[in-house]
């Protein structure tokens, strides 16, 4: 891959990329699954399991998931985002929300045959507390993109609704490297949709030409950029196998430090 002109930008997705995520709601799940094994001597791998099935199928029962597939949410950020904005639809999951996350909770322990009201309240609150303590980068994010931001301009396209990706972007520090930032849930649509990777390219004023898409995703980050032409760089850290049937990117890594060889 030929080096880019020195006002090129490099664009970036976030979570999995620069912030730990599948990984940290894994852990806050667990947190709070261990907790409830202490008090009632639940198998946590168990209740685990049961929490996720149940928060994917009330999630896919009252929410709007041809929406949330387009700006990219899953049940998760149902169970500690605020879901703040003005479309109809965040409006809709923000009335029913802390409902959604009672009857998750709930219902996850009533496979176990446990009723305790007040400890499900308990379990809603901590489970954001505890993933929000995850919140972290991976060691070399910070590094590298202080040392991109000084010859290339930086800009970031994340799927989310707004409140959570802006909460984790102030949690690490990161809005400091960034000249452009584009959430879907501000947007109304997401990767890989073509038009918020032109949106971003508009926003720098520059070609799709002169710029690159860093993401861990082949079918959202990857594939959706190429669609338009931007060079897709696919960080592939756990080395996971190419899949030639969504899409081959231009580079693959397997660190984002790795970045700095060819930039």
């Amino acid at each position: 891959m030929s080096k880019l002109g020195d006002w090129a930008s490099i664009i970036f997705d976030l979570d999995d990329t620069l912030i730990v995520e599948v990984a940290a709601v894994e852990a806050a799940f667990l947190a709070i699954c261990e907790l409830v094994h202490k008090k009632y001597g639940i198998d946590t791998q168990k209740l685990y399991h049961a929490v996720k099935n149940h928060g994917r199928q009330l999630w896919n029962a009252f929410a709007n998931i041809q929406y949330c597939d387009r700006i990219g949410i899953g049940y998760w950020e149902g169970l500690w985002g605020k879901f703040i904005g003005g479309d109809r639809n965040l409006q809709f999951i923000r009335d029913r929300i802390h409902n959604y996350r009672y009857e998750v909770w709930s219902n996850a322990l009533a496979e176990f045959q446990i009723n305790d009201p007040k400890f499900v309240r308990e379990l809603v609150d901590l489970f954001g507390n505890e993933l929000r303590q995850r919140l972290i980068l991976f060691p070399e994010t910070e590094s590298t993109l202080k040392q991109l931001s000084q010859n290339y301009r930086l800009a970031l396209i994340t799927n989310g609704i707004s409140d959570l990706q802006h909460e984790k972007l102030e949690k690490t520090n990161l809005f400091q490297y960034f000249e452009c930032i584009t959430i879907s849930g501000e947007e109304g649509f997401g990767k890989p949709d073509p038009r918020i990777f032109k949106l971003t390219l508009d926003k720098l004023g520059i070609s799709a030409e002169n710029a690159a898409m860093v993401g861990d995703n082949l079918s959202r980050d990857i594939k959706g950029a190429q669609k338009i032409r931007i060079r897709g760089i696919w960080i592939n850290r756990s080395k996971k196998i190419l899949s030639q049937d969504i899409c081959i990117p231009d580079t693959q890594i397997y660190s984002l430090s790795e970045l700095l060889k060819l930039f």
